[in-house]
């Protein structure tokens, strides 16, 4: 758990079935794990009072899945980056990825749904 930089998680995680796994309770088990990194919420469900329950259970960032991929990622980055400034960096070289060529690629295509995903390797 401790490699990953940034954990996005959505509040219901369905696997089929009757299994329904809520994103708050990762959450809260990343946080008793001592999770380092940035941990975000990303819900269709962005009303004050979820946001209060992602935040209370320990995300540190909330986005709406209306937000464009790019204000996302960039929001995201300016989130890291302050959190860093407060605790001990999850991974230092993570920083200097965000802002490589292949982030901003990203962070300039069309990718404005939660069924396009990207992943970075540092």
């Amino acid at each position: 758990v401790n490699d990953a930089d940034i954990a996005i998680l959505d509040q219901h995680l369905e696997y089929g079935g009757e299994a329904n796994i809520l994103g708050t309770d990762l959450v809260a088990e990343l946080v008793a794990r001592r999770f380092e990194g940035l941990i975000c919420m990303r819900s269709a469900n962005v009303a004050d009072e979820d946001v209060r329950a992602y935040k209370t259970a320990g995300a540190h960032c909330v986005f709406g899945k209306d937000i464009l991929m790019k204000d996302m990622v960039r929001q995201m980055k300016q989130d890291y980056l302050q959190r860093s400034l407060m605790t001990t960096p999850a991974s230092p070289h993570l920083a200097d990825s965000l802002s490589s060529e292949a982030l901003q690629y990203v962070a300039s295509s069309s990718l404005d749904t939660a069924d396009n995903i990207a992943v970075l390797e540092c």
